[in-house]
């Protein structure tokens, strides 16, 4: 009797057909352009006018206008940049104006106020005998 475990199957058993890869296409290979080198003033005048917002107004907004209008005048890059650094320079520098004769003002305003108040007294010993330095020795 043969062995029933070992019989060859009634259907015959085909091999899958070898699968092929798609064919090599090659792709574009996309590089960023290098930025220009050319923009450290338009860097600067931005940096600078942005710093002058902090409280250094006049210090760095008229160099931020200055070194902006040079970068743009330049056309080497950085137009944005640089026209950034005009634009919070001058705010800057406008804002600064503003708080330096406001505190002018109030200087001016509070010398020309007086001190005391009508009615009011200073001190409420001021009736009594003012002592030296000299009437306390024994």
């Amino acid at each position: 009797m043969p062995d029933k475990k070992y019989e060859s199957p009634e259907t015959p058993v085909v091999a899958p057909e070898p699968v092929t890869p798609p064919p090599y296409v090659p792709t574009q290979q996309v590089v960023a352009a290098p930025a220009s080198q050319d923009t450290g003033l338009a860097t600067a005048s931005m940096v600078m006018g942005i710093v002058s917002f902090v409280g250094f107004g006049f210090l760095l907004g008229i160099p931020a206008i200055i070194t902006g209008a040079i970068s743009i005048k330049q056309k080497r890059g950085g137009h944005g940049m640089g026209l950034a650094g005009i634009i919070t320079g001058a705010i800057s520098t406008f804002l600064s104006i503003i708080l330096i004769g406001l505190w002018i003002w109030l200087i001016v305003w509070s010398i020309g106020q007086p001190t005391g108040h009508p009615g009011y007294t200073d001190s409420p010993y001021q009736d009594m005998p003012r002592m030296h330095a000299n009437d306390l020795r024994t």
